[in-house]
């Protein structure tokens, strides 16, 4: 039961019918960025500010410098190897999500 002015949320079976919707429509680059929005628990500004360089493939961490988020703190988010496979494939050269606008193209 929800109380007025709770928080509600999907429950993780709704998560993956969304994802695979997105995935239906073959927005990979959306898909793969709303998971790693949501592992990050970032604002939208915040994640898009990442440059690529901050994207450690090997180690599979993702650095979100103080300047670029809210609290002003340097974040560290571990991406999961399934995810980052998918990461590296859509990873722009200068910021990270440089590609989103290459995708729209198509």
């Amino acid at each position: 039961v929800v109380t007025e002015g709770e928080p509600v949320t999907a429950d993780e079976q709704e998560w993956m019918h969304f994802f695979g919707w997105l995935e239906a429509k073959g927005w990979e680059l959306m898909s793969v960025f709303l998971q790693v929005k949501a592992l990050a628990g970032c604002r939208t500004n915040d994640l898009c500010r990442v440059k690529a360089v901050q994207w450690d493939r090997k180690a599979r961490l993702l650095t979100i410098n103080p300047d670029e988020d809210k609290t002003y703190q340097q974040r560290t988010i571990p991406i999961p190897p399934d995810l980052a496979g998918r990461l590296d494939a859509v990873a722009g050269t200068d910021y990270l999500w440089d590609r989103y606008a290459e995708s729209l193209q198509s």
